[in-house]
């Protein structure tokens, strides 16, 4: 299939412990609650990788999203500043 002439923008919180997830966070501890929202937010990338559109794009919030961001493969994702 042809690549749409868009890109895919997925605009998420950074899964850090203490600001992720908080409200889950309160039953099962920050880095459980984290670890929750990486999986969540790889689950949601891995769900629009193949779309045929020609870039995709992850915007995470947070001054040093990069590094707490969890690995992602597949699908040609470019992370935003």
């Amino acid at each position: 299939m042809t690549a749409l002439p868009v890109t895919l923008l997925v605009v998420a919180k950074a899964p850090e412990p203490g600001r992720a997830k908080t409200r889950l966070a309160a039953s099962v501890g920050d880095r459980v609650a984290a670890e929750i929202a990486a999986a969540a937010l790889l689950d949601t990338l891995d769900a629009v990788a193949d779309a045929p559109v020609a870039a995709r794009v992850v915007a995470l919030t947070g001054t040093s999203a990069a590094p707490r961001a969890p690995p992602i493969s597949g699908g040609d994702w470019r992370p935003s500043p």
